[in-house]
């Protein structure tokens, strides 16, 4: 399934999102920021949107799940992308991750970013992203390229 996840773009991933989580009954609470997303970027960050939707629809037993996306400021300028459910919280024994989980921070750090997973009062995936220079390359020695702006509001 990893394998073939194609990035269609972070506001198609967040109306799929929006999708998965009204069937499975879990009410969204959405804020995003206008952000600039180079498109390595804008890929991980669908990509972790996508994965931590799952998860709550399948693991969470959530009745609320609030997404967030915004621009950082100051030393940690980059973007935050965070997904925080009401649920049950993670179940499996400290430092064990799944598959997806753990595609999803190899991703992430390979963009010199970072993720969080905790699992008090729920679950909260927070994914963070330095800002990159357009010239300057990601691990795997691909150049940045342009900008996306990616606002919305729910």
């Amino acid at each position: 399934m990893v394998g073939g996840y194609r990035s269609e773009g972070l506001a198609a991933e967040m109306a799929r999102a929006r999708l998965a989580l009204e069937a499975a009954g879990v009410k969204l609470e959405y804020l995003a920021l206008p952000v600039d997303l180079d498109p390595a970027q804008e890929t991980v960050l669908g990509f972790a949107l996508r994965e931590a939707v799952t998860n709550v629809v399948r693991h969470a037993r959530a009745r609320t799940c609030r997404i967030s996306l915004e621009p950082l400021a100051g030393e940690d300028e980059g973007v935050r992308l965070e997904v925080r459910d009401d649920g049950e919280g993670g179940t499996a024994p400290a430092g064990a991750e799944g598959m997806g989980l753990s595609a999803m921070r190899d991703r992430v750090e390979g963009l010199g970013g970072r993720l969080e997973r905790r699992t008090e009062g729920g679950t909260a995936v927070v994914v963070t992203l330095p800002r990159r220079r357009t010239n300057e390359p990601d691990r795997a020695g691909q150049p940045a390229a342009g900008g996306l702006a990616v606002e919305g509001a729910g």
